[in-house]
């Protein structure tokens, strides 16, 4: 059985996904991603120029392994297309990828409904609701989104209950 490391190190440059939608990529050599995982997607945060971000090595068809950003990750993380920088891939072992903010966890003990309906959300679902709620500046911004996403979790939940009872 091979060694599992919970952290790599290596040097890469940007690539940008042909058809635009202004994605760019980089590419994580096979034998480094598989010393971390044999099952992918796989969580990591991912440190460049002295920053980190949460992301996921994920499978590139044939192509082997990738780890795709968007426009406001190559700015927190200071990447220039054109050069060449060393990346840290450290294991992701927290339970989201994101804090969870002090205010959202105090309306999840508040509120049994709604904490029951969070959990029910896929990691993914949650993991997209803890970035758009720890991108609000202000304490009031923050609990405004709790109250929203608690809400729109259980719209999802009710729906696909219902989506099952009719099957």
């Amino acid at each position: 059985m091979r060694k599992k490391l919970n952290t790599i190190k290596f040097f890469t440059f940007l690539q940008r996904f042909e058809g635009g939608m202004g994605l760019h990529y980089i590419t994580v050599p096979d034998d480094l991603a598989l010393l971390m995982s044999d099952k992918f997607p796989f969580r990591v945060f991912c440190r460049a120029n002295e920053s980190e971000v949460p992301a996921a090595i994920v499978k590139h068809g044939m192509d082997g392994f990738i780890i795709q950003m968007g426009k406001q990750t190559l700015k927190k993380l200071k990447l220039n297309p054109h050069s060449d920088f060393e990346v840290v891939l450290v294991e992701d072992l927290t339970s989201h990828g994101y804090e969870i903010p002090e205010e959202f966890e105090e309306l999840l003990l508040q509120d049994d409904e709604g904490r029951e309906a969070w959990e029910q959300l896929t990691k993914g679902a949650q993991r997209s609701y803890l970035y758009y709620l720890n991108t609000g500046k202000s304490s009031e911004t923050r609990i405004k989104r709790s109250i929203i996403i608690l809400q729109r979790a259980r719209e999802i939940v009710a729906r696909k209950s219902a989506k099952k009872d009719k099957e």
